[in-house]
């Protein structure tokens, strides 16, 4: 019964083995960059504070500044960019079911008919309307 436990993968084209090799070749990667990238900052900090305190203070308080203002303005747009995603998703579902079902539609005339999902041209016209929405949106 427990004979043939160990014996060779008949797909090994399915083997996670490229999959992990990448995974780890590119999480070492990020890793020594991220360090090399830290020693930097911290080298060039203690040299800049070392020659000239005031102008590591102003660089300082200038990055954070950018920092900040990245974020802030920032957000809003990822929001912006996940609805225009999404809707744009569900454009393409309902263009491959248009697909799908184009034969049933014509014969039966279904282009008069709503159906449970919206029609293509209602999820193209909320597309193009959340951008025009979007674009004469007061700022807060």
């Amino acid at each position: 019964m427990f004979v043939n436990l160990i014996k060779p993968l008949c797909f090994p084209h399915r083997t996670p083995a490229p999959n992990l090799r990448s995974f780890t070749d590119k999480a070492v990667n990020l890793f020594c960059t991220t360090a090399v990238a830290v020693c930097d900052l911290v080298v060039f900090s203690v040299i800049l504070y070392k020659i000239y305190p005031p102008l590591y203070a102003l660089l300082l308080a200038y990055s954070l500044a950018g920092t900040a203002a990245t974020i802030f303005f920032g957000r809003p747009l990822i929001e912006l960019n996940g609805r225009q995603l999404k809707r744009e998703a569900d454009l393409r579902y309902s263009l491959v079911r248009v697909r799908e079902n184009s034969e049933s539609i014509a014969f039966y005339d279904g282009d008069n008919r709503s159906g449970t999902h919206p029609r293509p041209q209602e999820t193209m016209s909320a597309a193009r309307g959340s951008r025009k929405e979007e674009q004469t949106r007061p700022k807060p």
